[in-house]
């Protein structure tokens, strides 16, 4: 990952419900859409190996407003933070302002880490595609470091596991919350860090 001279590390948070009893689509279906609701950005300088910038948003949800109780339980994210805020596309644009805008972030020297692909290949496409806004995620944004099969080769691992998991087997202490969007992109760096 040091081929690059600055790592995105990217953990999106998204409603979510206990699966015991989730809200039925709007659509009358069966399994309910999830939104992002907070969207962070955590900047490593791959040579100095410090965090050198961050960007973080909570999102307000427009297909299912109301946070559900286990979501808040989960994430840490209340409902008045998400009232607070700005719907996707615009908190979406305002990132991509924000890498633009860095003078130390260029296109062809970044790269996006994630742990796992959920939060590119699956939530931001399929949000932005329903929202009618996927043609505005940018070319650099449709790739991505997975970090765990990283994580399995350098601890010879054949299984993947989450990001608690790994900061474990590394002998890195867990800061903040564990499923607040930020605590998790910081400490996905210092993983990424540490391999």
């Amino acid at each position: 990952m040091s081929s690059v001279s600055h790592l995105l590390v990217m953990d999106f948070e998204a409603t979510c419900w206990d699966r015991a009893k989730p809200p039925p689509q709007a659509d009358g279906g069966k399994a309910p859409r999830q939104e992002i609701i907070e969207f962070p950005c955590v900047v490593v300088d791959t040579k100095s190996g410090t965090v050198v910038d961050e960007f973080h948003q909570y999102v307000k949800p427009t297909e299912e407003a109301t946070l559900s109780e286990f979501c808040t339980e989960l994430t840490g994210i209340e409902q008045p933070q998400v009232e607070a805020a700005q719907p996707l596309q615009k908190v979406f644009e305002d990132f991509v302002q924000w890498v633009s805008a860095n003078p130390k972030l260029k296109a062809d020297d970044f790269a996006i880490v994630t742990c796992g692909d959920w939060d590119l290949y699956d939530q931001i496409r399929t949000e932005t595609t329903r929202k009618d806004f996927v043609h505005l995620v940018p070319s650099w944004m449709q790739r991505w470091i997975n970090i765990k099969p990283i994580w399995m080769k350098a601890t010879g691992n054949e299984k993947a596991t989450g990001m608690a998991g790994m900061l474990r087997d590394l002998d890195i202490q867990l800061l903040g919350k564990h499923h607040s969007g930020i605590d998790d992109a910081r400490n996905i760096a210092r993983i990424a860090l540490k391999l």
